[in-house]
């Protein structure tokens, strides 16, 4: 706490952002990484007991897209708040080139939260270009096709010989929709299902080949406060959200007062 007490909240938009993005990966890779072979197989991957590194970095991105909206939201100003978008969206350029598709999901993620996406008045101060910008980042990120956008992105970066890390949420659909084919198959069940192993290789060989160290250079101080993150509560973000700018005909909401010390 006295360590995360020496850095103002906002000091990570005191970083340029291309270092702000970079730091993230360096952060995700080390999650990426500790992710063993066995946690990927025959459904680990759903038990953090067997999977505790999977499931490490599953939770830990829930914590990243909240932290984005959290970010936004506890900026009283509408033009503060449009700033925060546009930085944000600047970082989610940064992590897509560098090929950090579980930041660029989570960030995503994170501004089209309900309590972000609502935001009227602020939406309407970000400049059109991030805007725009935003939307085609929502494309690669969308659903639609088995996720085919995205999975046109990973395609693109294995022709480059490119290291990724991987939305996990979609490498998890993935070994899960392989992992429900039967192992044995044949009339009598008596031959070895070849064609579900070698998709399970397949996906395993490319999360280990993407498991290399990064060459980027650690920032101490940002990474202590990337860190640290302390994201709010989706009850928190809803009421905050909602006293920013209230609903339209709702009455203002008031601001919380300031804290005072208590009596001694």
């Amino acid at each position: 706490a006295a360590a995360r007490a020496m850095l103002p909240a906002e000091s990570w938009m005191q970083f340029p952002m291309r270092d702000v993005a970079e730091q993230m990966t360096s952060l995700h890779s080390r999650l990426f990484r500790a992710i063993q072979p066995r946690e990927l197989l025959h459904k680990a991957f759903l038990d953090a007991a067997r999977a505790p590194n999977f499931a490490h970095m599953t939770e830990h991105f829930n914590r990243w897209g909240q932290w984005c909206a959290t970010e936004v939201l506890r900026r009283e100003r509408a033009a503060e708040r449009a700033e925060c978008i546009v930085r944000l969206i600047k970082v989610a350029g940064h992590v897509k080139a560098l090929y950090n598709f579980y930041a660029l999901f989570a960030i995503v993620s994170g501004l089209s939260m309900t309590p972000v996406s609502r935001l009227r008045r602020t939406w309407e101060k970000v400049p059109r270009k991030y805007v725009s910008r935003f939307e085609l980042y929502k494309k690669t990120c969308d659903m639609t096709r088995n996720f085919a956008a995205y999975r046109d992105e990973l395609a693109a970066a294995a022709r480059h010989f490119a290291t990724v890390i991987p939305f996990i949420g979609v490498l998890s659909k993935f070994l899960f929709g392989v992992e429900e084919n039967p192992t044995r198959v044949g009339e009598h069940g008596d031959q070895f299902n070849l064609t579900k192993a070698r998709l399970l290789y397949k996906q395993v060989q490319d999360v280990q080949v993407n498991q290399c160290e990064l060459r980027i250079d650690d920032i101490a101080e940002l990474q202590l406060l990337l860190e640290r993150i302390q994201p709010m509560t989706e009850d928190e973000m809803r009421a905050v959200s909602r006293r920013l700018e209230p609903p339209d005909g709702a009455p203002p909401v008031a601001s919380p007062p300031p804290a005072t010390a208590a009596a001694a």
